[in-house]
């Protein structure tokens, strides 16, 4: 799906869309995904997703993924770019994508802005307070076999300690204890801040409180990508998604 545009008339087909999530560890960006994507009919993509897939085969790969993984550290911007592009080329992306914790450095930010639908494209900022991150964080519980996320303080399944959707054990992920969490929350933090500049500059940012029910948030981000995108009742309309700014357009 993602391709460098070029040369396109005002008549052409504007092609897919592409929303993009940020946001620090535990704000809910992929509860607040999921939910878009099932409200919109858009491809939800989680690079962590990925990684923990690969992650779980008994391959080298996977060895080294895991590993980094559990100790908390990133794995490396050229795996996770990669991935992510397989990703988006597959048939189901062609209507459009919610991308959820990519790009997350300024590498990944390089890569990727020059295939995106500048017209088509909006980014999310969810800001949240550390305190409120980390008792997120603490209280997550995860689906090991549809990957659907819980909280027990914010978002409990029916019956404790399994999946609504599938019965399935939850548990915790391996990088969810308190140091580990402090740890990637600072890495984040010093890393965001170039990158949201670099999304603000394209005036394809949006900031967003999210220091508030999931629920309600959920609703927030659905009406705003709504109204972006032009929704009329389940018919997608991108053909003034975002606008670049005068001085970008000029030299595309």
């Amino acid at each position: 799906m993602l391709q460098v545009k070029r040369g396109r008339n005002a008549g052409d087909n504007p092609g897919p869309v592409v929303v993009i999530l940020l946001g620090p560890p535990g704000c809910g960006k992929g509860t607040q995904s999921r939910e878009l994507s099932r409200s919109l009919g858009l491809i939800h993509i989680s690079s962590g997703d990925l990684l923990r897939k690969v992650a779980r085969e008994d391959s080298d790969l996977g060895h080294t993924v895991r590993t980094t993984m559990n100790a908390g550290e990133l794995v490396s911007d050229n795996l996770v770019c990669q991935m992510v592009l397989a990703r988006t080329a597959q048939a189901d992306c062609q209507r459009g994508v919610i991308l959820d914790g990519f790009p997350r450095t300024m590498d990944q930010a390089r890569f990727l802005c020059p295939l995106l639908p500048p017209r088509q494209t909006i980014v999310l900022d969810l800001k949240m307070s550390p305190t409120v991150l980390v008792e997120r964080i603490l209280g997550r519980l995860t689906c090991p076999a549809c990957g659907e996320i819980y909280n027990i303080h914010s978002r409990p399944p029916r019956r404790t300690g399994t999946c609504d959707r599938d019965s399935a054990l939850l548990g915790r992920r391996g990088d969810d204890s308190e140091a580990t969490v402090r740890q990637r929350l600072i890495d984040y933090e010093r890393q965001i801040h170039p990158l949201a500049d670099h999304f603000r500059e394209l005036n394809i940012l949006q900031e967003i409180n999210a220091d508030v029910p999931p629920a309600v948030l959920s609703a927030q981000l659905c009406a705003l990508v709504r109204t972006a995108m032009g929704f009329n009742d389940k018919k997608v309309s991108v053909s003034s998604f975002a606008q670049p700014r005068e001085t970008q357009r000029s030299g595309q």
